[in-house]
């Protein structure tokens, strides 16, 4: 959550600049978005949801973290959700511009208020729509078609797919 309502507030920028060069940006923002959530379901998924792959040496003294550990980590994921929801207005919002800034914005390219107000909320919510998404068809496909993803690798162009998010892209 550190950096997701900051980053949400650059993607609007970036499309309420109504410029092509901001559309651009806001395009491939919106699929950088996309990725993340890929990669980072993918590593819950392989973490949590699915069978160890290791010795099971490794696994037989497993326990969960004594309350002393897992009470600070609550109470600062807490924290961060909350207060970040709550101070978003203070430090990037329309309420960050009588506080004054390390960085000078000239005036004529302030478009905080146009984004804010300006850009419809599809383009707002179209980053979350298209994670769940696709969040929804890898774990369709993980889950209930193990056997497809194999299959499109038959293919040259699966195989080329398979090679470029292999290589960790």
């Amino acid at each position: 959550m550190s950096g997701y309502y900051s980053k949400d507030l650059i993607i609007e920028l970036a499309y309420g600049s109504y410029s092509n060069l901001g559309f651009l940006v806001y395009i491939l923002a919106v699929v950088a978005a996309c990725f993340t959530m890929l990669y980072s379901i993918k590593l819950i998924y392989l973490t949590f949801l699915t069978y160890a792959n290791g010795p099971k040496v490794n696994y037989e003294k497993a326990h969960e973290s004594p309350w002393t550990m897992s009470l600070p980590l609550i109470i600062l994921g807490f924290l961060s959700v909350y207060l970040g929801y709550m101070s978003k207005d203070l430090f990037v919002g329309l309420g960050s511009q009588g506080l004054g800034s390390s960085i000078f914005t000239h005036p004529n390219h302030v478009i905080l208020t146009d984004t804010e107000f300006g850009v419809p909320m599809i383009n707002k919510l179209l980053p979350l729509l298209l994670s769940i998404v696709l969040v929804i068809i890898t774990l369709y496909l993980f889950e209930q078609k193990p056997l497809y993803l194999l299959k499109i690798n038959k293919y040259s162009w699966g195989q080329n797919v398979y090679r470029f998010f292999n290589q960790r892209y």
